[in-house]
């Protein structure tokens, strides 16, 4: 009888195939004056929507007005992501960095993909608090849209698993809004 970790693999590996070769085949876009973004944006007025203002924007007077962190997230670009791999199969952190990190997609890699030092059953979104709850709402996004993963783990990255790097416990860089430590949930 076939070995699971085996078949896990050889699936991760395929799917990792295919992600790489759709990737090669996207034309890239590039903005004539990059500017990264602070933190997930949200959607805003166009020419698609009228122009209309979002409610961050008809109270941009009002100090007690703001982001109620309640928008749903659209838009990751510019996000700041870190992926680590929580599962026994080969490549997955760097499949899934490549999904995130895609011109569709738009996140920024704020470190190397890597290793959780621990195994996870259920992948986990951990994000750096701030006042208006974008990153929160991002990693929510991430899980929900962009990963498809519905019961997903969300929490502050202080409650994150460790890391290792080359195979070394390490740190999250400070740079990272999101990580992402893909479980075995993900594969299945």
């Amino acid at each position: 009888m076939a070995n699971p970790s085996r078949f896990l693999l050889i699936v991760a590996l395929v799917v990792g195939g295919i992600l790489v070769l759709a990737n090669a085949f996207e034309a890239p876009t590039v903005a004539a004056n990059p500017e990264p973004a602070a933190s997930p944006t949200k959607e805003k007025p166009n020419k698609q929507n009228g122009g209309q203002q979002t409610g961050d924007q008809q109270n941009a007077g009002d100090p007690d007005a703001g982001t109620t962190g309640d928008e749903p997230v659209t838009d990751i670009t510019g996000l700041r992501i870190a992926v680590f791999n929580a599962t026994d199969a080969t490549g997955l952190a760097g499949t899934v960095d490549v999904i995130l990190t895609r011109p569709k997609n738009g996140a920024q890699q704020a470190m190397e993909p890597g290793d959780s030092a621990e195994a996870l059953e259920t992948t986990g979104l951990y994000y750096e608090e701030d006042p208006d709850g974008a990153n929160q709402a991002a990693a929510e996004y991430i899980a929900q849209e962009v990963l498809e993963v519905r019961d997903a783990t969300i929490a502050p990255l202080g409650d994150a698993p460790g890391i290792l790097i080359n195979g070394e416990p390490s740190k999250i860089s400070a740079d990272v809004q999101v990580a992402v430590f893909v479980g075995s949930d993900y594969t299945s």
